[in-house]
């Protein structure tokens, strides 16, 4: 009858088998592969005003979901921006 030999890996105080080693290395690259999903691009619009007694800002910004971003902002010297 053959006996399997397992080797050790060890690392400080720790032996760790090559089968362990080796399932877990496999779960770890399914665990990342299952956690990085393709997310698409979505339409969004987003906005603020503030005013204090540091001054008014504002900002205004849209975004299509391809990509193109409009909008404008406004800084509290007075500045105004419009972004197409």
């Amino acid at each position: 009858m053959l006996s399997r030999v397992k080797k050790q890996v060890t690392t400080d105080a720790t032996a760790i088998d090559a089968d362990s080693m080796f399932a877990l290395v496999i779960l770890s690259c399914i665990s990342l592969t299952a956690s990085n999903g393709i997310h698409q691009p979505q339409p969004y619009n987003f906005g603020y005003s503030i005013k204090d007694h540091h001054g008014e800002q504002h900002r205004e910004e849209s975004g299509n979901g391809a990509g193109a971003v409009v909008g404008n902002f406004g800084d509290d010297r007075g500045f105004a921006r419009q972004v197409n």
